[in-house]
């Protein structure tokens, strides 16, 4: 199946907030309560997808087969200055369906070229610790580097952080697999 990596468009806003919504509800059950995935909702997710991509500190991309957003990227400078890396992954979600092809992988690229351009060094995501994704982001290079607590609604959960350094994971990315 083929894809297109592309910097996501004010029209494309409806169908990321589908595909944030629909990644929430297949990756975390068991994760975060049922509760809180059975309220996420189309809507607010579009009215908050419309801010981000308002914001100009940010590289917002998606991957598109045949004009279906398959999954979207988000990221920009770090979040939080303590920890002291160049930039951030805010997002990262693809459809379930859509997993294995690749795509995720291609996001990530795109935003580490994003993220050379700017001269920046090293980048960092965030993933809860029973999500699937963290070795992933393993496999992908990344270093578990960072762990802190966060609450979803009432419940207690444990985040990794998996810090990228830009110069390996593009050159590594660039070498003929064998």
């Amino acid at each position: 199946m083929n894809f297109i990596i592309r910097k996501a468009d004010v029209k494309d806003l409806r169908q990321i907030s589908y595909v944030h919504v629909d990644s929430w509800r297949e990756t975390y059950p068991g994760i975060v309560s049922q509760d809180v995935l059975n309220k996420l909702s189309y809507g607010k997710s579009l009215e908050n997808w419309k801010f981000c991509y308002e914001r100009s500190t940010q590289h917002f991309y998606v991957a598109e087969i045949n004009g279906i957003i398959a999954g979207f990227a988000v990221g920009g400078p770090s979040r939080d200055a303590e920890l002291l890396y160049d930039a951030e992954i805010y997002a990262l979600y693809v459809l379930q369906k859509y997993q294995k092809l690749g795509i995720g992988k291609a996001l990530v690229q795109k935003l580490a070229e994003e993220f050379q351009k700017e001269n920046w060094k090293d980048f960092l995501i965030w993933c809860l610790l029973k999500n699937k994704a963290c070795g992933f982001y393993e496999k992908l290079g990344a270093k578990h580097e960072e762990t802190k607590k966060i609450r979803i609604v009432d419940k207690p959960l444990i985040e990794h952080g998996y810090v990228f350094d830009i110069e390996k994971f593009l050159k590594r990315e660039a070498e003929p697999e064998i």
